[in-house]
């Protein structure tokens, strides 16, 4: 993969406590596959995590979700969140229904649950 289109390690949210303080604190939106959670964030650039629960599924379905989701995150939410004043803090919570969706399915839900909120 090139340099260029991964996920910026600054991007991303990597501490329990910053992930536990946003599920609390954060403004939450819902599609049929995933929870949303946004709050300002407490660093000068936006960054993102992806929850992705066990519910019983393999090693090799939950990465493919969690790379999915991770990749929609990058593509849809980044570029467009790195242009606002303020930046803001995101996780995605995989609910059980999302290791059914395809995605495309998880793109349009995504973005289904970004416009609701906006």
């Amino acid at each position: 993969m090139r340099r260029g289109r991964r996920f910026p390690r600054r991007a991303r949210l990597r501490r329990g406590e910053e992930i536990v303080k946003l599920l609390g604190a954060g403004e939450r939106r819902h599609c049929g596959s995933m929870d949303i959670f946004l709050a300002e964030s407490s660093t000068t650039e936006p960054r993102a995590g992806v929850l992705v629960p066990r519910y019983g599924r393999t090693i090799v379905e939950r990465n493919r979700l969690r790379r999915r989701l991770r990749e929609i995150v990058r593509i849809r939410w980044l570029p467009s969140e790195a242009r606002r004043a303020a930046p803001r803090e995101l996780l995605v919570r995989a609910r059980r229904e999302a290791y059914g969706c395809t995605f495309l399915e998880l793109q349009e839900g995504f973005e289904q649950a970004m416009e609701a909120g906006s």
